[in-house]
This record gives structure tokens, C-alpha cells and sequence, in this order.
């Protein structure tokens, strides 16, 4: 089976209606896409210096979450931080359980939030919106975000009879209304609410949702 099948195949197992299966998977040309992107030149790890003249002071901090190998970079001499994608001023970066990458995006994800509560006077220059400061303020107001999201799931896990990954996500507050959501939009949430659910699973909560990845670690029984 080739990947885009094997998508389309992972869709009807999250419950997505036939219907919107073209929809919500991964096109071959999407696909194609992703195995052209260029690899890095050079991998960097938390602590590594960027060698860029002019910024000795640049340091990597990995922040797994919203991709795989996210990082960001402490420019300590200029108290500047380049959050990229991981922490944004005023929305929540995506973070998405896909058929490649992390098997467990979100508890990545928290982890790296917890490398960043420190250097509070620090300038924050995001990948999307405006600068600001109040770092770890902002830390801890993702943090709370995501886990009253995994609150709701839990909520719906719990009301429902038959839960999927469709059920559940139609059933959470997205700012734009689930019923809104299409294409890539659509994708993301049900991405999203897959990295919820996975993340309640290694977390102990047991659920019969199908389309996750084997439970590898429980952190609390």
C-alpha cells in the first residue's frame, strides 16, 4: 500500500466521513512535496553554538512539538529569543499527530515549553504575529491551553458512546467552528485532536480510539 492509500486508509479508521476522505488526507502530490523538501546542511542540538559570525552568543534549544526537529535559538549578549514556530504571542502553534514524526507531538511539545520557562526580560521573536516580551508568562499560558484541551477531549471521550477522532473533534471548540473547517484546516484538527488523544493515552487514560500508535510509555496509571 502506498503512503497516500495508507493515509486515506488511517482517515476511515479516525471516523472521517467517505465523503470527506479526499478531503482530509494526504494528496500524492502532497506527498510528493514532502519527500523533496531539502535536508539541513547542518544539524544543531540544545547547547550547540550557531556558527554565524557576528552571534557567538546564539545557542540552540530543541523544541520538539509543533514539527519534529523544531529548535530555538537564546541570543544571550543581545537577550533576544527566536521562539520560531514553538511559542507565539497570541494564538497556539498546531502541534499534529502524522503518519511520520513523533508518536506522541504534544507530550514532546510540553516538554520542550517546560526548557523555556527562564529569561523573562527577553525580547520573543516569533515565526508568525508581532514580538513581545514575557516568556515564560506565555509558556505557562500554552501549557494551560493545551491541557484544558485534553480536558475537553476527555470530556467528550466520556459523553460519547462510540468516539472516534471525527466525533471528537466535532465536538470541540475551534475558534473559526469545526463546521468551517476544510482541506488543510480540516486536517490540522483532526490531526490535533489524534495528538490529544494520544497524548491521554501514554498519559494512562485508556480509551478504545483507533488509528494511534501503540502506547509505548504510561505515565500514570
Amino acid at each position: 500500500m502506498d503512503e497516500s492509500a495508507a493515509d486515506r486508509a488511517r482517515m476511515r479508521t479516525w471516523g472521517v466521513p467517505e465523503e470527506r476522505i479526499s478531503e482530509a488526507a494526504m494528496s500524492v502530490d502532497g506527498l510528493m512535496h514532502l519527500r523533496q523538501l531539502a535536508d539541513a546542511d547542518l544539524r544543531l542540538g540544545s547547547g550547540d553554538t550557531v556558527p554565524l559570525p557576528g552571534f557567538d552568543q546564539l545557542t540552540v534549544v530543541e523544541t520538539p512539538g509543533h514539527t519534529p526537529g523544531h529548535i530555538c535559538l537564546r541570543d544571550a549578549g543581545r537577550e533576544v529569543f527566536i521562539s520560531g514556530d514553538h511559542v507565539l504571542p497570541s494564538i497556539s502553534p498546531n502541534v499534529s499527530l502524522e503518519i511520520r514524526g513523533d508518536t506522541d507531538p504534544l507530550r514532546s511539545c510540553l516538554e520542550s515549553l517546560d526548557r523555556l520557562d527562564a529569561d523573562t526580560h527577553f525580547e520573543v521573536l516569533p515565526a508568525h504575529e508581532y514580538r513581545f516580551r514575557g516568556l515564560r508568562d506565555r509558556v505557562r499560558q500554552l501549557k494551560a491551553v493545551a491541557l484544558e484541551r485534553s480536558e475537553e477531549v476527555v470530556q467528550e471521550l466520556i459523553a460519547q458512546k462510540n468516539p472516534t477522532v471525527w466525533t471528537i473533534a466535532a465536538r470541540l471548540s475551534w475558534s473559526r467552528g469545526f463546521a468551517s473547517l476544510s482541506n488543510l484546516q480540516l486536517r490540522l484538527a483532526l490531526s490535533e485532536t489524534a495528538a490529544h488523544l494520544q497524548y491521554l493515552r501514554t498519559s494512562g487514560y485508556r480509551h478504545d480510539i483507533h488509528g494511534l500508535p501503540e502506547a509505548v510509555t504510561l505515565i500514570r496509571s
